[in-house]
């Protein structure tokens, strides 16, 4: 599964002071995963058990939900007909529930039927026709559309999806302190190793290098960000590869990313995106509904970046 709408969170102040952990049991583990990285600083007696548990966690959930994978279940139903009942995997199942309810809350801002918008734009593998989210209908794990060309799509969610899956997995392991990184979003657990709370740098998305716009501290909240920058053209919103399901165009407006912290990776990875595609509308969206997050305005943005439900409780730097 590639996954590369966004990559503008980076564990960057976690993982620059790891390396001062003692011992040969700490360190910094890593890899390839969904077109992207994971990273996970922790202390283990054993690396290579930790790495094949997120390896094989990563591998059976892009086998399920990959538009890249002709084999995966996604596909399958991709290509399903009319009224074919299609079974899924139970955390797929889980994963397609919750981008239903996502969708509905946000008023289409989050699509998980407009895959073929987002390849339209070249930006994704999808193709058929548009569709509607009232056309999907989930009957436990079993999923059927109302309409012949209907797609799904759940790359704005599935990452999310994953990151909390690793982080109940590496918990059910005896890990109390860890951080962990997945395509640039991020839970943690516990303290790192100086004692002090995890930090996270979330980058400015308009400098043309890597460089912190602000420092947060998580705490038990996990946290995703939805950028124009990373896959676009900088300072060109009218190109963004994050399309606004509603308008059948790329995503407007001031705002050039946006982060979300949340109880759930699942749930900040989907609102992070819907928030993006809501341009202006974003922010009062946010506040209306207690959401804690971000807004970094964008090149032409007259406001100051923002912050909305508890985001800038966890505010450092």
């Amino acid at each position: 599964m590639k996954l590369t709408r966004r990559g503008t969170i980076l564990g960057g102040m976690a993982l620059a002071l790891a390396p001062g952990m003692s011992g040969a049991q700490s360190g910094i583990l890593g890899g390839i995963a969904f077109g992207s990285t994971w990273r996970l600083v922790c202390e283990t007696s054993n690396p290579a058990a930790a790495v094949s548990l997120i390896e094989n966690r990563i591998a059976a959930i892009d086998g399920a939900m990959s538009p890249y994978r002709a084999s995966s279940t996604l596909s399958q139903f991709n290509r399903a007909e009319v009224d074919h009942p299609v079974n899924l995997p139970a955390p797929m199942a889980r994963v397609v529930d919750a981008a239903l309810r996502v969708s509905r809350d946000t008023g289409g801002a989050f699509d998980p039927t407009a895959g073929p918008l987002v390849s339209r734009f070249g930006y994704g593998p999808i193709t058929g026709q548009p569709g509607r989210v009232a056309d999907l209908d989930l009957r436990g794990t079993s999923l059927r559309k109302a309409a012949s060309r209907l797609t799904l799509d759940l790359c704005g969610i599935a990452k999310g999806f994953a990151l909390d899956c690793l982080f109940e997995d590496l918990i059910a392991e005896g890990m109390a302190d860890f951080f962990l990184e997945l395509g640039g979003e991020v839970r943690a657990a516990g303290t790192h190793p100086s004692g002090r709370p995890w930090h996270v740098a979330i980058e400015d998305p308009l400098a043309p290098h890597f460089t912190a716009h602000t420092i947060v501290a998580p705490g038990q909240l996990a946290l995703a960000t939805s950028g124009h920058g990373p896959n676009g053209l900088r300072g060109a919103i009218e190109v963004s590869h994050v399309i606004d399901p509603r308008s059948a165009r790329p995503a407007t407006g001031d705002v050039a990313s946006v982060s979300v912290l949340a109880a759930t990776g699942m749930q900040a990875d989907a609102m992070a995106t819907a928030l993006l595609a809501m341009g202006n509308n974003g922010p009062g969206f946010a506040r209306q509904n207690d959401i804690s997050a971000l807004f970094i305005p964008g090149p032409f943005g007259t406001e100051s970046p923002l912050t909305t439900g508890q985001f800038s409780d966890h505010i450092i730097a």
